[in-house]
């Protein structure tokens, strides 16, 4: 995971850590409605950091077949074009 994920990950930690140190949520309900809270938050936050991810390594990956794809077809190309010029002898 890159870094910059790590210290926002931590940072929400430490923001949530903080907020249940407020000492609000010492009823049941109260601590039920933290822990929901703190589980659908740090759900999403790992699904959107991994999405990001996921996306970033996809984008590099096809921009590298892409590439590869037109290196081949030029590579091809021009070894048609050589083949044909060198087999027709100049007058």
């Amino acid at each position: 995971m890159a870094p910059s994920y790590v210290a926002l990950y931590d940072a929400c930690a430490s923001w949530w850590a903080d907020l249940f140190g407020l000492g609000c949520f010492q009823t049941k309900p109260l601590a039920s409605l933290y822990w929901g809270s703190h589980q659908r938050f740090f759900k999403e936050l790992t699904l959107t950091l991994t999405l990001t991810l996921t996306l970033t390594l996809t984008l590099t990956l096809t921009l590298t077949l892409t590439l590869t794809r037109l290196t081949l077809t030029l590579i091809l190309t021009l070894t048609l074009t050589l083949t044909r010029s060198s087999a027709c002898p100049s007058r």
